[in-house]
């Protein structure tokens, strides 16, 4: 009866064809340690880059809303709730919230045009879908003040940062508004050296101001 002998060249030839279980299973460990390690990284760049975006395009917004001002000697009127809700890209797109021109009959209606230079990111629909909006990097809708129009009517100036212009911010990464989260007369103090929860939300809020 035959037997095949193994010489030492046969036995590097098949040890060398692949990986073994237990390497493939270092490997991937090996990987997804690196992952992790990473992603913590990643995120904090991530944010950043929105954080950045978001300011720039504010001050796109406001340079957009300077021109229209320039116009027309106004700024686009405030939405009921204080978010887009379609106001603000509808008159600086030319037309109101009833899809008809805006400022018509005005003495510089002549200076009609769009002035907003936003880039499709920055534009979506309204929930009802009827309407677009403007949002920031997180897909939130940017809050908007007229302050101009709100001081000229007797408001208080204290109660705006640009008494002259407007007010524009994102609600930023937390999504939330800095109003209180607590029912009136059940706010909680908060413990010394820690924020409020209007003052959490607020406090990574972009703007500009």
């Amino acid at each position: 009866m035959f037997s095949i002998r193994h010489t030492p060249e046969m036995r590097r030839q098949h040890s060398s064809k692949g990986f073994t279980l237990i390497e493939l299973l270092v490997v991937m460990l090996i990987i997804l340690i690196l992952m992790a390690a990473l992603m913590p990284v990643y995120s904090k760049i991530l944010l950043k880059a929105k954080k950045e975006a978001t300011q720039g395009m504010i001050g796109t917004l406001a340079a957009s809303l300077e021109r229209y001002n320039d116009a027309f000697d106004s700024y686009p009127p405030n939405s009921a709730s204080g978010d887009d809700d379609g106001t603000l890209y509808d008159y600086l797109n030319g037309k109101n919230g009833r899809g008809v021109a805006a400022n018509v009959g005005t003495p510089r209606e002549k200076h009609f045009e769009p002035f907003l230079t936003l880039g499709k990111e920055y534009i979506k629909a309204s929930t009802g879908g009827d309407k677009l909006i403007i949002v920031d990097s997180w897909g939130m809708p940017i809050h908007y003040f007229n302050c101009k129009a709100f001081v000229q009517g007797s408001g208080d100036s204290k109660l705006c940062h640009n008494p002259t212009s407007v007010d524009i911010y994102s609600t930023g990464p937390d999504k939330l508004k800095d109003a209180t989260t607590s029912e009136p007369g059940k706010e909680t103090v908060p413990e010394r050296g820690k924020l409020s929860p209007a003052e959490k939300a607020k406090s990574d809020d972009i703007s500009n101001f």
